[in-house]
């Protein structure tokens, strides 16, 4: 019965893992639902936040208590979730930067 359990958070855990990987464009991004987003820096807001642009709009970035790993104009895939407070803002747990390198961000919400 264990080992079931075991497995049955396992596999949902890699199932959100997944839906997660697929990019949904920041116009259509739901939220409270694990997503990815690709485009480019528009603009670095201040130490823990910057805004992520692609064609069909752009939405601020909150990283957590972390260094600000972005410049203006780069490339980059974020992972996270989108609150439901105005003005909507992606709460990251993870960038991907160009030549594929990643980041672990987020943590200590306010």
């Amino acid at each position: 019965m264990i080992k079931v359990g075991l497995v049955t958070a396992v596999a949902s855990s890699l199932a959100g893992t997944a839906l997660a990987n697929e990019i949904t464009s920041i116009a259509d991004a739901p939220t409270y639902t694990p997503i990815t987003l690709s485009g480019s820096v528009d603009r670095i807001v201040d130490e823990d936040t910057f805004v992520l642009a692609d064609p069909s709009g752009t939405i601020p970035v909150y990283i957590g208590p972390h260094a600000m790993p972005v410049t203006v104009d780069m490339a980059i895939t974020v992972t996270g979730q989108i609150d439901d407070d105005l003005p909507r803002e992606l709460y990251a747990d993870q960038l991907v930067l160009p030549g594929d390198r990643m980041i672990e961000v987020g943590g200590a919400y306010d």
